[in-house]
């Protein structure tokens, strides 16, 4: 592992494996306790207006996505259209509510209030395990609505891997932040976008308690 945030996570997963056993004294000492952890540094990007203008442009295009399965250009895999639109769609939504990838590429229709243009992101979902109402923009619920026409009265998820909507297209999404930014030539994350949906938020003047 080469950077220092994974570094840290794989150092802090082995301590606590070491002083288990430790604990139920298979070891007399935790090994990993005098490792020293790589400094880490807070990602503090935030797309241009340029950037995002491009990056939107490409999401409302029909840009392939192709996601690596490791090992180089030789390993892409080339989504079928129908989950690529899934995918663009996740991204769009990060720009338009600000909220996480994981917490996005899950939600579920038992959630989505389209009456009152709310989306309650549940405990379960949530990274900090408390549940939050997300209020939906014009665009936001546009995409959401879109998708509620199209979706089968069984689809659990809004935004599924496959058509009956049964899973989550999560497992695909995590590595689509990659994809994309080689679609547009310039290198973001996922949460560069919640961050820039932030930072815009305050150019237009709200509040950061509503932030």
């Amino acid at each position: 592992l080469t950077g220092p945030v994974s570094a840290n996570r794989l150092h802090a997963h082995i301590s606590m494996l070491f002083a288990y056993g430790v604990e139920a004294d298979w070891l007399p000492a935790n090994p990993a306790a005098g490792l020293r952890k790589r400094p880490e540094h807070a990602r503090e990007r935030v797309l241009s207006p340029a950037e995002t203008k491009a990056l939107w442009l490409a999401l409302d295009g029909d840009t392939p996505i192709r996601l690596s399965r490791g090992g180089g250009a030789s390993h892409l895999i080339t989504m079928p259209e129908a989950t690529a639109a899934t995918l663009r769609d996740v991204f769009k939504l990060l720009l338009l509510t600000g909220q996480r990838l994981g917490e996005t590429s899950k939600m579920k229709w038992a959630d989505v209030d389209l009456d009152a243009r709310i989306w309650t992101v549940p405990a379960e979902d949530a990274k900090n395990r408390s549940a939050h109402r997300v209020p939906l923009s014009r665009q936001a619920l546009r995409i959401v609505e879109a998708r509620n026409e199209a979706a089968p009265a069984s689809a659990r998820y809004v935004l599924p891997s496959s058509a009956a909507g049964a899973s989550s297209v999560h497992v695909w999404s995590k590595r689509t932040a990659k994809a994309l930014a080689d679609a547009v030539g310039f290198s973001f994350t996922a949460h560069d976008l919640r961050r820039t949906c932030a930072s815009g938020l305050g150019e237009l003047s709200i509040s950061q308690d509503v932030i």
